[in-house]
């Protein structure tokens, strides 16, 4: 018996940690490349590891820039030129989707390498674009020291679509349903009478003979007159 209990708690614990390991590991690795100068040759920044994208759980893994790094992003910033980044979407069984984003350099520079990135997400929770957003939008010109931009601090969002409103498609089928029925069956009848369903038309007409009546008096009376003189 104590045989089969110790053979139980080892198949828990073989359990209970392939379920961690499994639980910890990312749903999906992006990896970071940036261009620190006007050429086409990119340099790897790091590695984001996404967790889960209802939550924003991301880890970032980045290097650290180092003086020639630093020295070349404050060249493209003082050219008021454009710090570029290639993101790369590692999924498993997926092929790798590649996209571009880009910030001014002089941004980057005075928001201190802190930034953010937005990613966009399509129904069926695919990456279809990515924007990189420094903390600092506008460039002032301040002094920045090269100790502030040793190392990267950043933060991932995921936006995905919402959904819009669903039409009362079931509502809609029963009016037309109950408007086909009553052309069917001729419609409800109408029980009014002759005067109720007519009156605006006889209402006018009634003056216009009452008028016309008023009138009609004093022009006979004017006719005879002048047939007697003649």
């Amino acid at each position: 018996m104590s045989s089969i209990i110790s053979l139980t708690e080892r198949l828990f614990g073989t359990f209970l940690i392939l379920f961690l390991v499994q639980t910890c590991q990312a749903a999906y690795e992006i990896k970071l490349l940036h261009y620190l100068d006007d050429s086409n040759y990119s340099t790897e920044r790091g590695v984001a590891e996404v967790h889960n994208v209802d939550t924003n759980d991301v880890t970032f893994r980045q290097h650290p820039l180092n003086p020639g790094d630093i020295k070349q992003l404050k060249t493209l910033a003082e050219k008021d030129a454009f710090y570029r980044m290639d993101i790369v979407i590692r999924q498993t069984n997926k092929k790798d989707i590649i996209l571009s984003t880009f910030a001014k350099a002089c941004s980057m520079v005075e928001s201190k390498l802190h930034d953010s990135f937005n990613v966009y997400l399509d129904h069926n929770n695919n990456v279809v674009g990515v924007s990189l957003l420094p903390y600092e939008n506008q460039c002032s010109g301040k002094h920045v020291t090269d100790a502030d931009l040793a190392a990267f601090r950043s933060k991932m969002f995921f936006n995905a679509p919402e959904n819009g409103p669903v039409p009362d498609t079931l509502s809609y089928i029963q009016k037309i349903e109950r408007e086909r029925e009553a052309r069917e069956k001729g419609g409800p009848k109408d029980n009014r009478s002759f005067l109720q369903k007519y009156w605006m038309y006889l209402v006018p007409l009634a003056i216009f003979l009452a008028v016309s009546g008023v009138a009609n008096p004093e022009a006979q009376s004017g006719g005879g007159g002048g047939g007697g003189a003649r």
